[in-house]
């Protein structure tokens, strides 16, 4: 059974804004439970909102933070550390600072001095806050390792991947999808006007992004069952089955959050009797888990998540204690959630595990003929349509444009008989063409390009020297030209290789300055896949650039 351990503490600490997100209902839920405890006529609605303006006010203090960690190398854990610790003491003491004015503001009590707010906020923040960017990071951790093994599992099988074709369905789709292109064009190929230009460029761009996209797209969803995918919603359902997660873990977890809950807003009388009672009645209920009358979980769930909460609540109004029902019930997620959380986490390690047990041990050779799910060609097909075809008929496209300003008869009439010979030759011929000889495609794709942005390559003949990595890095130039093309305006793409100890590392870079979209596509999923490292793509005023190994 996997259990956290200080390991995978130290190699998982990194701050993140997704972290940030995950921590952020927390925070945002122990406005109103703590209020409601000094304050139960207090409106939760109000103490929500507030709740909500609070957390994402202390998410722009956060953000320095997680740009220092960003540029602080792995290879640099205690500094990594030292700014993740700064970061969680100092969001929850400003945190602690802005919950002491705004509960002034609104004309409430507080519970607490302004002292007690820090010092309570900044507990609470250090342990949620980090959790959460552990638990993110782990998950990023994950996928960079995935891609690596995946990457060592394609070379390794190289030698299979080239024979297997694409599915019927595929070339079918492909081959229909050029006949629509085909009859959409045919008219409109023996005019040279400017405007008939214009049009048949924006018909190709049209294309592009109504049919060829989402057909690579559609290609690549059929082949992830090629590879093993984790089914989120069936892990959730198994934790919550299992429910298999350190109970060491849980118990010093919980209890620390029951004496923060009530050491800084109670008397010490008061917060030993409701922490007594709480935990008396936790430990109760855990005694009795495996009983007949917990055989179903999420009853289990339900029954340990309130009835230590209510039952020391109640406990404490016999006593003669006031408190909050509202704050109560809010209470009785926490047992629950964390235990699911620390359960997830488990499993998710252990499947993590097993995933990449099965990339670095799975042969094709030995599957091929009996998994008819597996269909590698189906992947090569895809990124053959979403890079090298894409990247055609957009410069085509381009060229088309740029003879409709000029209206330069002789051009005009050279790019239409380019696209008829571009849409009346197959396609699929095409693909097989590539996978035999990419160098030659690449120098098609820099004809295609001509006039309208220049690719520049600084790539020594030493370094190619294999077919299967001289197709990686001809889709992945043409990937880039397309994109810096289309969202930078580009003009100029350079190309510079140079061999390190783990692959041949490509180092792309364009005068096109366009922002760069958080929204992730194919391309980058793509780049995922044949990425022996994680990539890097930046943009600046001078350009993009994207670093990546192969």
């Amino acid at each position: 059974m996997l259990r956290f351990n200080l390991q995978t503490f130290k190699e998982n600490i990194s701050l993140s804004n997704a972290g940030f997100l995950l921590y952020s209902p927390i925070s945002i839920l122990a406005f109103p439970v703590t209020v409601l405890v000094v304050n139960p006529g207090a409106s939760l609605l109000v103490l929500t909102a507030s709740g909500l303006a609070l957390t994402a006010a202390i998410f722009i203090f956060y953000l320095p933070f997680v740009s220092i960690d960003k540029y602080i190398s792995a290879k640099k854990p205690v500094l990594k550390f030292t700014n993740f610790l700064t970061a969680a003491i100092a969001i929850g003491a400003i945190r602690g600072y802005l919950f002491y004015l705004m509960v002034e503001a609104l004309g409430l009590e507080a519970p607490g001095d302004i002292v007690n707010r820090i010092l309570a906020s900044t507990a609470t923040s250090l342990f949620w806050l980090s959790a959460a960017n552990i638990l993110i990071s782990l998950s990023r951790t994950f996928r960079a390792r995935y891609q690596q093994s995946l990457n060592r599992f394609i070379k390794r099988n190289l030698a299979v991947i080239p024979s297997l074709m694409p599915s019927d369905k595929s070339t079918t789709e492909l081959i229909s999808l050029q006949q629509d292109l085909s009859q959409s064009l045919a008219a409109r190929l023996e005019d040279g006007d400017a405007e008939n230009l214009r049009e048949v460029a924006e018909l190709l761009k049209s294309k592009i992004n109504l049919q060829l996209r989402p057909l690579s797209r559609r290609i690549w969803l059929r082949s992830l069952k090629e590879y093993p995918v984790i089914r989120f919603r069936q892990m959730i359902k198994d934790c919550i089955q299992l429910l298999d997660f350190s109970k060491s873990l849980f118990f010093s977890s919980m209890l620390f959050l029951a004496l923060l809950d009530n050491v800084f807003i109670r008397t010490f009388t008061e917060s030993l009797i409701r922490t007594t009672t709480f935990f008396a009645i936790l430990l109760s209920i855990y005694a009795l888990s495996k009983s007949p009358i917990f055989a179903n979980t999420y009853i289990y769930l339900i029954t340990i998540g309130i009835a230590p909460v209510v039952g020391s609540e109640y406990a404490s109004h016999l006593l003669g204690y006031s408190g909050s029902w509202a704050a109560t019930l809010l209470i009785s997620l926490v047992a629950p959630a964390l235990m699911i959380i620390l359960s997830l986490f488990n499993l998710t390690l252990r499947d993590h595990g097993l995933i990449i047990e099965l990339l670095e041990n799975y042969d094709i050779q030995k599957h091929t003929s009996s998994s008819k799910s597996f269909d590698p060609g189906e992947r090569h097909l895809a990124s053959y349509i979403h890079n090298s075809l894409q990247s055609e008929l957009l410069a085509i496209a381009g060229q088309l444009e740029e003879a409709a300003i000029s209206n330069n008869r002789e051009k005009s009439s050279e790019i239409l008989q380019r696209v008829s010979s571009l849409i009346n030759r197959s396609f699929i011929d095409d693909f097989q063409k590539f996978a035999e000889s990419p160098l030659e495609r690449l120098e098609t794709i820099r004809k295609s390009w001509s006039g309208i942005l220049d690719i520049n390559l600084y790539i020594p003949e030493t370094l190619l020297n294999s077919s299967e990595r001289n197709a990686v890095l001809v889709q992945t130039i043409e990937e880039f030209t397309a994109n810096s093309y289309r969202h930078g305006k580009a003009t100029q793409v350079t190309a510079t290789a140079t061999a390190n100890v783990v692959g041949l590392h490509l180092s792309l870079h364009s005068n096109g300055s366009g922002k760069i979209s958080t929204k992730r596509g194919l391309g980058s999923e793509w780049l995922d896949q044949i990425a022996l490292a994680p990539w890097k793509i930046k943009s600046s005023r001078s350009g993009t650039k994207l670093e990546i190994i192969i």
